[in-house]
């Protein structure tokens, strides 16, 4: 394996900057006692695919000291499937014998550890599962089974190599990260290349597709030649390489990940797999102030991602549970239509002012492969425009509100003068959206090239 290593300087910069923001919500022996499911973030399902508690049993592994349970740390996972009509129950027997695994469609596996690094997190890593398990949970898939093997950083990713090495993947036991930084997550999109377009991502129904993922540290793997790609590393991802997790020095050895990735799925015999190395990212959780996972202003597509992805593992055609439908009378949608013609608006009138006061002083815009962020900065961004515009069309596609937030999807089409000539940028967007004193704002604005 090529690896360098990373200088006096170099690390200083890495942890001055980024390891203590990350601390609260790092996922280190030292804070997994200060993380809680955040079980008050609903998503809104426009139409789950089973009638209440009338789909299939998917089976969350707790047998093999998960970090990850069903009433623990993925208690929102549970409660986002349950939402769409599965029935999810915790499984705390090992897989000795497939039979157990009978009456089950999915089985999920987050976070497995080997017993002997209970409280040492240190090398070596041994497998979490016995060969007997492992033999047993392959032919299960390979007998039409379908698994969602997740595997966050060192020593979760060392734990579940063996397993992954049967379905043709092999795991980096390291920590993933973008460039010199821990914090903010990592947004894979479609436009930056990092998120993969296929029907495992993107669902069946408009309302469905999304264009970004974001995930929290977590690791990296190599997948099989045959596999589909879905969270997809770029050459300014690596992977930190300690011996023991959550220790880093000028000694740590680093990886690029380049022709790694993070998430994949996988037709294995009559089967289906999907692997991810990554945790927070198909749950809610907080820690202090903090949040992790679908309930992230950084991760407004995540929970209809899963959705997507177990839908992709479960072979759902026709949604059989009723359609909700959002109409113009719902006060908080009119709400933020009102914005959006506001928007165009004040663009039309040449009042960029006005257009960028609709974000929120914390907004952050990601897209086109940069990031604006801060009252300032946002201000400059619209102002930039000024006498340049031409016309702004917003259409909305799917808008669903909570409370005092909302995410919306849509498409953008704006007309601008650059070097005095007329240029068209088409862009489909998502939108989170937060109450603010009684008006809504944007707090992230995430989009990507048509």
């Amino acid at each position: 394996m090529l690896t360098i290593k990373i200088s006096q300087l170099q690390f200083g910069h890495i942890m001055k900057r980024y390891y203590l923001a990350f601390f609260f919500i790092a996922f280190g022996l030292s804070t997994v006692a200060q993380q809680v499911p955040d079980t008050t973030f609903k998503f809104e399902v426009t139409q789950s695919a089973y009638e209440d508690s009338k789909g299939p049993i998917i089976l969350i592994d707790e047998a093999h000291n998960n970090l990850h349970t069903r009433n623990g740390g993925f208690k929102a996972f549970s409660m986002l499937l349950e939402q769409d009509g599965y029935r999810t129950k915790g499984l705390n027997k090992q897989v000795l014998d497939n039979t157990i695994l009978e009456d089950c469609e999915i089985l999920v596996i987050a976070n497995a550890l080997h017993e002997s690094n209970l409280g040492n997190w240190t090398l070596p890593t041994p497998s979490a599962f016995t060969k007997k398990e492992i033999e047993e949970i392959s032919a299960w898939v390979k007998q039409g089974g379908s698994l969602l093997l997740i595997a966050d950083h060192m020593p979760y990713a060392g734990a579940a190599n063996d397993l992954a090495n049967q379905f043709g993947f092999t795991f980096l036991n390291g920590f993933a990260m973008t460039g010199d930084q821990f914090w903010p997550p990592s947004v894979f999109s479609i436009e930056n290349g990092g998120l993969i377009e296929s029907s495992a991502t993107q669902g069946s129904k408009d309302y469905e597709k999304i264009n970004s993922l974001a995930t929290f540290t977590g690791s990296a793997f190599k997948i099989p030649n045959d596999a589909t790609p879905v969270i997809k590393f770029s050459e300014d991802h690596i992977s930190l390489q300690p011996d023991t997790a959550w220790r880093f020095d000028e000694n740590t050895p680093v990886k690029n990940l380049e022709d790694y990735y993070q998430g994949a799925v996988h037709e294995f015999g009559k089967g289906k797999i999907a692997v991810f190395g990554e945790a927070a990212m198909f749950t809610a959780q907080k820690a202090n102030n903090t949040k992790a996972g679908f309930n992230s202003p950084y991760a407004p597509n995540n929970a209809q991602f899963i959705l997507n992805l177990i839908h992709w593992l479960n072979d759902v055609e026709d949604y059989l549970g009723p359609l909700i439908e959002i109409t113009d009378s719902t006060t908080e949608y009119n709400a933020i239509i009102q914005a959006n013609k506001e928007m165009e608006n004040a663009y039309h009138a040449n009042d960029f002012k006005k257009v960028a006061s609709f974000y929120a002083d914390n907004a952050v815009m990601v897209g086109n492969k940069h990031q604006v962020e801060s009252r300032a900065s946002i201000d400059d961004y619209w102002l930039g425009l000024k006498d340049r515009g031409i016309s702004w069309k917003l259409e909305n596609v799917h808008l669903e509100t909570h409370d005092t937030i909302a995410i919306q999807r849509g498409i953008s089409r704006m007309k601008f003068l650059h070097d005095g000539s007329e240029h068209l940028s088409e862009v489909r967007f998502t939108l989170v959206w937060k109450k603010i004193n009684g008006e809504w704002r944007i707090e992230l604005d995430h989009y990507s090239l048509l």
